[in-house]
């Protein structure tokens, strides 16, 4: 059996509530890019790829490419809307 520390454990409430803040921005704005999340966390564009990545295998997100080809554009699914009340 496996046993967390306290450090692994906080790392990952903390890598939580940033994706819980990432599902938000999208609810409030209905669509993202991985360059929005980089201006409002100042993360690096990798770590917001892979946020949106391991969303979007999860089910919470889906994306479509770009109308440019640069970045996909990433909505809610319908699991995620039913989670935070979003209608339609």
């Amino acid at each position: 059996m496996r046993v967390w520390g306290w450090g692994v454990i906080k790392e990952n409430i903390h890598i939580f509530d940033r994706m819980m803040q990432v599902l938000q921005i999208i609810r409030d704005n209905k669509i993202v890019i991985t360059s929005d999340l980089v201006s409002v966390f100042g993360m690096s564009k990798r770590t917001a790829q892979r946020y949106m990545s391991q969303l979007e295998q999860l089910g919470y997100v889906r994306s479509l490419p770009s109308e440019f080809g640069y970045e996909k554009r990433y909505f809610l699914t319908d699991k995620t809307k039913e989670i935070f009340g979003v209608q339609g």
